[in-house]
């Protein structure tokens, strides 16, 4: 019987004990119609490769929109050429429709829908071979447009 407790406690207990990081959310829980819910939370950590990802000199023009505007935002970066996927984190609901590549930067179409908070917003770009470029702060949403 002593022996059976602890293997009991040892094989049994972490067997119910469960951890989805999937259930894990970073912000508010979104309603039905997702009109004035915040954009993806900033990520902390390392990438899914396990590199952290790299803040690189860059710039972002227009580094300003407005709620229910619609804008061509250039990205002028070295590493533009690598780029896989364009994402804004931030209390923004910022939408990329598409991006596309020329030497040396990005030209990526935003979306910015009615009723979307206020404030800065970082940008994520995503490179070939699973490394990541982080703009902090890049682009701010500063009022209402529409």
């Amino acid at each position: 019987m002593r022996i059976l407790l602890p293997l009991l406690a040892v094989f049994v207990l972490p067997a119910c004990i469960e951890l989805d990081e999937e259930l894990v959310q970073d912000g508010p829980t979104t309603n039905n119609d997702g009109i004035g819910q915040p954009g993806p939370s900033r990520p902390d950590g390392p990438d899914d490769t396990g590199t952290p990802p790299v803040t690189a000199d860059a710039s972002v023009d227009p580094a300003t929109g407005s709620t229910c505007d619609t804008l061509l935002v250039a990205i002028s970066t070295d590493d533009a050429q690598s780029v896989s996927e364009v994402t804004f984190f931030g209390p923004s609901d910022i939408d990329v429709l598409t991006f596309a590549v020329r030497p040396g930067e990005l030209l990526v179409t935003v979306t910015i829908p009615e009723g979307g908070a206020t404030g800065a917003n970082d940008i994520l770009l995503a490179l070939q071979g699973g490394d990541a470029v982080f703009l902090e702060d890049a682009f701010t949403v500063d009022g209402d447009g529409c």
